[in-house]
């Protein structure tokens, strides 16, 4: 079975979807951003073909608190990250 990869390790989504996955025996990979940067087209497709995963869920959090709840930034991340994954799903390359 192709295990599904998480993006993010620590956070509680992250940690639960793990768990989850080792009491139903579903494989699951859990990497940070050194091994899976959202933002970066390359790590992203690195990221793909080393694991061949089912699926992808962003688990990663924003853990800047204060800047997330003042409003001041944007959630480009993911905007970004989304948009990334779509053209490379488009090229073929995942």
């Amino acid at each position: 079975m192709r295990p599904i990869l998480v993006a993010g390790t620590t956070g509680q989504l992250a940690r639960s979807l793990v768990d989850v996955g080792e009491q139903r025996a579903i494989p699951v990979v859990a990497v940070s951003r050194p091994e899976l940067d959202l933002e970066n087209a390359d790590s992203i497709h690195r990221a793909v073909r080393t694991v061949s995963p089912l699926a992808i869920v962003n688990a990663a959090a924003y853990t800047a608190v204060d800047m997330a709840e003042s409003g001041k930034i944007t959630d480009s991340l993911s905007v970004t990250a989304i948009l990334k994954v779509q053209i490379l799903l488009l090229q073929g390359k995942l």
